[in-house]
């Protein structure tokens, strides 16, 4: 009787980590899939799967906002800086590359409701983006001027330097935009030189490959024009600039260092190290423990009732009143 009630004993707990394992994922449904005119205050806060191409890149102090658009409406794919090399293909992500991705709504920016994935992996590239060459208008460096402001600009030349910079926002209807620290490329060709202006998200996926002196580049961009910082061609993403020949003398640039801290007032200069380490994954690793244990625990209840079976078969005796 004692051997039953263990037997039952474990096979009740090895039934209820089954079971309760089995209601947890059952109740872990999935990314309900919806257009992109659907991504609004309805679904705020909910986990969303939709799909659409990428119309327009921008950049914030931790990442990227690209603009989705599909045939019912536009919504942000807002990326962290973390989470960019976590996407399978990161290459293929530019202006004109449809892709489809789950995440969280959360709430607008501007007056377009964006939707924040988990993880890089959670972003799936449906179709790659066009190359380079082909994301924007071909101009020579010295034909760009203030009536070109906000044009997709394709620009090819030879790296002579680089400074720090910032770069303001490009929306009309907002006059108060904070500038974003960047690093601004100097690009020259035979008919004049402008200023490729990288914000640091970009700058740190770039910064060992594009700041070589005598390097030939092609870029696209779009062209900004302000009175207080000249033209700039702005390049959101680090897969927007493509080497076309290594640089034929000089030396690469020392370890890219920031100076651009800004206030509300004045912009004050301070010192920091470019390079920002990637945020540990602690959900995962979570995930992965949890799951080991189970799986563990599961496994020492079976050959607990493994042995417990075996030692009551070698230790059974006969019945003392005889047998027939």
């Amino acid at each position: 009787m004692k051997r039953l009630t263990t037997l039952s004993m474990c096979t009740a707990l090895a039934a209820t980590l089954l079971l309760g394992t089995g209601s947890a994922e059952a109740k872990k449904l999935p990314p309900v899939r919806i257009t992109l005119a659907q991504v609004g205050q309805n679904n705020l806060g909910k986990y969303v799967t939709v799909r659409g191409t990428i119309i327009r890149e921008d950049t914030f102090s931790e990442g990227w906002r690209l603009w989705i658009q599909d045939e019912t409406g536009v919504a942000i794919l807002h990326i962290q800086e973390p989470d960019y090399l976590g996407i399978f293909n990161p290459k293929a992500i530019a202006n004109g590359a449809v892709v489809q991705f789950t995440g969280k709504v959360i709430n607008p920016f501007r007056e377009w409701y964006q939707v924040v994935p988990k993880r890089g992996s959670d972003i799936r590239v449906i179709a790659p983006a066009p190359p380079v060459a082909q994301r924007g208008t071909p101009r020579e460096l010295g034909s760009l001027g203030p009536p070109d402001h906000k044009a997709l600009v394709v620009v090819n030349g030879t790296v002579t330097g680089k400074e720090d910079c910032f770069v303001f926002g490009i929306d009309p209807r907002v006059t108060n935009d904070p500038p974003d620290p960047a690093i601004c490329i100097l690009v020259q060709d035979a008919t004049g030189v402008q200023k490729l202006a990288l914000p640091l998200p970009a700058a740190r996926k770039t910064a060992p490959k594009f700041f070589t002196v005598g390097q030939k580049i092609l870029a696209v961009g779009m062209l900004r024009a302000k009175s207080n910082v000249g033209l700039q061609i702005y390049t959101a993403l680090p897969v927007n600039v493509a080497v076309t020949a290594p640089g034929t003398h000089g030396s690469p640039s020392p370890p890219l260092r920031c100076g651009l801290m800004f206030s509300s007032s004045r912009v004050n200069f301070k010192t920091v190290d470019l390079p920002v380490p990637a945020k540990p994954n602690r959900r995962k690793t979570c995930c992965v423990f949890v799951r080991v244990w189970n799986h563990s625990l599961m496994a020492a209840i079976a050959w607990f009732c493994v042995f417990d079976g075996v030692m009551s078969l070698m230790q059974r005796s006969p019945d003392p009143r005889g047998s027939p």
